[in-house]
């Protein structure tokens, strides 16, 4: 997470950490190596689309000055 006064490069480099751990293609490679079943993979990529769609809209929103004084 981020503190409410988080820079631009804070709010960037959680981002880019987060985006590097759960997004759809990093979750397939690691439940692959796992021999997870095509089922429980389906089910995570699903998840992780929904997830990195929330967290990118608060990076879009947050990482922008004006927009993230709008809503401070």
């Amino acid at each position: 997470g981020i503190t409410p006064h988080a820079t631009t490069e804070e709010i960037e480099e959680a981002y880019l950490k987060i985006k590097s751990k759960k997004s759809p293609d990093s979750i397939k490679s690691t439940l692959s190596e796992s021999h997870a079943s095509e089922k429980e993979i389906e089910r995570a990529i699903k998840e992780a689309r929904l997830s990195m769609s929330l967290v990118t809209d608060a990076y879009e929103k947050l990482h922008d000055p004006k927009t993230r004084e709008q809503i401070d």
